[in-house]
């Protein structure tokens, strides 16, 4: 249990404001306020700029070449990004008026910028900050989580005296790879990212689009999802629909009006969707939860045909904000991330739910999986809302987790929740500390219009402006979110008109009313009576 500060500040807020019913806003920015601007920054090298602390000595911009565009002509228009690995309609969100938060009647009126689109234009993909532990100062936690959950996986690959190869490095943890080389030159730095970048894809260099993707597996793609990084299909592989994010790199051309990642850039991200997706694999602290990722690839050359056939059916239906993809070179390097298919978003399930007894599984699982990662890698999300939960059906009767090597059972009512996005996430392992520093986005401070933007500012307020330190409270707070949505904003087909139901929604009611005096994802799976 935690002392309640955000809790009576919160509270009072919520009672004075009516329910919000959109994510969306639309914000007062200039004419490419929903396009990445595509500022990048610098891995820090002092205390103050690890903690990513705005009081502290802030980061640097990285130096890199001017990029020019393709030989077409540049759209000046609005980058859309939709969630991951999910269908996501191309839908009119809502603006606010003049008036505040807490004084307008908050009906919605129509609008074309979401909050997916709205937020390119933060900054949030800029590259991760990389820093170790020791140089993020945090009163509540100076260390990695203990050594428990790092015998867990493999230490880094070791040659084997017989065939003196190294073993694949898939089922095994990568951070060691993000510790920061200093003493190379910038040259030398960046080959050894590229080397890493082909290690995770257990490759020695680029292949070509064929060698990752079959014919019959491309005639089989549909473009699910799109977004400034890139664009997201869905194919069959092996009698299973997957999916793909596809992502420009180390090129020159600017795509969807952002610079192209580096190697440097993307590995953080390819070692982030790892390490949470390993956690399916684990001992002593496991969990389903995350989105699993089933391999990388890095490949040289254009776009497919094929693809780009599944892009404009995409357009023609739905409507993209990107750039068609048929502008780049045979020399082009792409990022290939396959993942599990995770389902429909909550937020697009809002009223297709059977009963409040879903919705209890729903944060129970949610609960659970952000307990494990707690314990296994100090992991906060940090934008948790309904978009970033995943729902697929499922014939399995029950979910299985463990924590500190106890294992819990979960109810699934036919749905297994899966977490995606981490652009905002910080996690820590092997004295290695990565997150996104937004103490700079004030914009992302001062959002209204939905409760969404309330925990932004509730975050900042917990850590005081520094993003590298670890405050599981955010956890929760994103729970809290959630449960606020789902008993004010989701309909179910079956209403609580039985002991048991109504039972359940009274138990919600009281989980929503006392679960920010909790102060992690941790106590409140191991502490609250929902959960008992």
């Amino acid at each position: 249990m935690r002392e309640s500060r955000c809790a009576r500040e919160l509270m009072g807020k919520r009672l004075e404001s009516p329910a919000l019913s959109s994510r969306r806003r639309k914000r007062a920015t200039d004419k490419d306020s929903c396009r990445e601007t595509g500022a990048q920054w610098a891995v820090p090298t002092e205390c103050g700029e690890a903690s990513g602390c705005k009081s502290c000595k802030g980061p640097g911009k990285t130096n890199r070449p001017e990029r020019t565009g393709p030989g077409q002509k540049r759209k000046h228009r609005e980058a859309v990004e939709t969630s991951l690995l999910h269908h996501d309609q191309f839908k009119k969100g809502h603006r606010m008026g003049k008036d505040s938060l807490l004084t307008q009647d908050l009906t919605p009126l129509q609008n074309d910028c979401s909050w997916t689109k709205a937020r390119a234009s933060f900054g949030f993909h800029k590259k991760k900050v990389v820093t170790a532990v020791s140089e993020v100062s945090n009163n509540a936690t100076t260390s990695s989580p203990p050594g428990s959950f790092v015998s867990e996986y493999s230490n880094p690959p070791v040659l084997n005296k017989t065939t003196s190869s190294a073993p694949s490095p898939w089922h095994s943890s990568s951070m060691y790879l993000l510790t920061p080389l200093k003493t190379l030159h910038v040259a030398d730095q960046k080959a050894s990212d590229a080397e890493k970048v082909y290690r995770e894809c257990d490759q020695e260099g680029p292949i070509p689009f064929s060698s990752c993707l079959s014919t019959e597996e491309l005639e089989s793609c549909e473009k699910i999802g799109e977004g400034v990084f890139g664009e997201v299909f869905q194919i069959i592989a092996n009698c299973t629909p997957v999916a793909l994010k596809i992502i420009a790199i180390e090129g020159l051309d600017l795509v969807n009006g952002a610079h192209q990642k580096t190697f440097e850039e993307i590995l953080p991200e390819i070692i982030i969707s790892k390490e949470l997706s390993l956690l399916s694999d684990a001992a002593c602290h496991r969990t389903d939860g995350f989105i699993g990722l089933n391999s990388v690839h890095c490949v040289r050359g254009p776009y497919p045909p094929l693809l780009l056939k599944a892009w404009d059916h995409y357009n023609s239906t739905k409507g993209s904000a990107n750039d068609r993809p048929d502008f780049f070179d045979q020399d082009q390097l792409f990022i290939v991330l396959e993942f599990e298919f995770g389902g429909i978003d909550l937020e697009q399930r809002r009223k297709t739910l059977s009963s409040i007894a879903t919705a209890k599984s729903i944060l129970h699982q949610l609960t659970a999986s952000l307990a494990v990662a707690e314990a296994s890698l100090h992991f906060e999300h940090r934008d948790l809302h309904w978009g970033n939960v995943l729902l697929k059906k499922t014939s399995l009767k029950e979910v299985h987790y463990t924590l500190s090597g106890k294992t819990g059972t979960i109810p699934t009512c036919g749905l297994q929740v899966n977490i995606i996005d981490y652009t905002l996430s910080r996690l820590e392992r092997d004295g290695v500390v990565v997150f996104c520093d937004i103490s700079m986005d004030e914009d992302l401070f001062t959002g209204e219009g939905d409760y969404q933007f309330e925990i932004y500012r509730l975050m900042k307020k917990e850590n005081n402006n520094c993003w590298g330190e670890y405050h599981p409270y955010s956890n929760v707070l994103w729970l809290h979110y959630l449960t606020d949505k789902i008993l004010k904003e989701m309909v179910f087909k079956r209403k609580c008109n039985t002991p048991a139901l109504k039972q359940i929604k009274k138990d919600i009611i009281h989980f929503h009313g006392t679960m920010l005096n909790f102060s992690s994802a941790t106590d409140l799976l191991c502490q609250h009576s929902l959960f008992k």
